[in-house]
């Protein structure tokens, strides 16, 4: 690689580094492509130039999502409140349509209340008459959702588009419509 290149990757790389993305995976991922971006011009070898990014962009999203779920452990074990709550603080929804890639319990109806403490509340309605309560903690960054319990976390895209919110994940994807 020539010097050009060479810096055009680190100057690309350096600002990627100083923007970052909406969360930490999503940081973590550009960072490490950059740097694998800036090792594979040092090593000036056409095949380093193309693998680098690829596996630091690997590198940096599982440190990236690490840090993620740290955070979300730490919100939830401490039963931390936040302002991270963007649009969706105080509003109340009800699920129109939810479909996911593994089964999942029929219902009659389902509501999510997003409070501003950060606690996002799911009353389900099964078909049995049941009304079940979930609780977890939530936190809006940009155009992602952050959804978490101990035990897991979902970073889903939404939506908001006039009384209608639509979140797209790979695992699933709902539309939801105000209250």
């Amino acid at each position: 690689m020539n010097v050009r290149t060479t810096l055009a990757t680190i100057a690309v790389t350096a600002f990627a580094c100083l923007t970052g993305c909406q969360s930490a995976k999503g940081t973590e991922t550009l960072t490490g492509s950059g740097i694998g971006a800036m090792i594979g011009a040092a090593v000036a070898d056409p095949q380093s130039a193309v693998v680098g990014p690829a596996i630091g962009a690997g590198v940096g999203y599982v440190i990236g999502d690490e840090l993620d779920q740290n955070r979300a452990r730490e919100m939830s074990s401490h039963g931390e409140t936040h302002d991270e709550v963007g649009p969706l603080g105080a509003t109340k929804w009800q699920v129109r349509s939810f479909t996911t890639v593994r089964p999942m319990e029929p219902y009659v109806a389902k509501f999510v209340e997003f409070r501003p403490d950060g606690h996002a509340i799911t009353t389900t309605t099964t078909q049995d008459g049941k009304i079940e309560l979930f609780d977890e903690s939530y936190r809006v960054v940009g155009d992602l959702l952050i959804l978490n319990k101990l035990g897991y976390l979902i970073n889903t895209k939404y939506r908001i588009d006039g009384q209608q919110m639509i979140l797209t994940d790979p695992g699933f994807s709902a539309v939801l419509w105000r209250l």
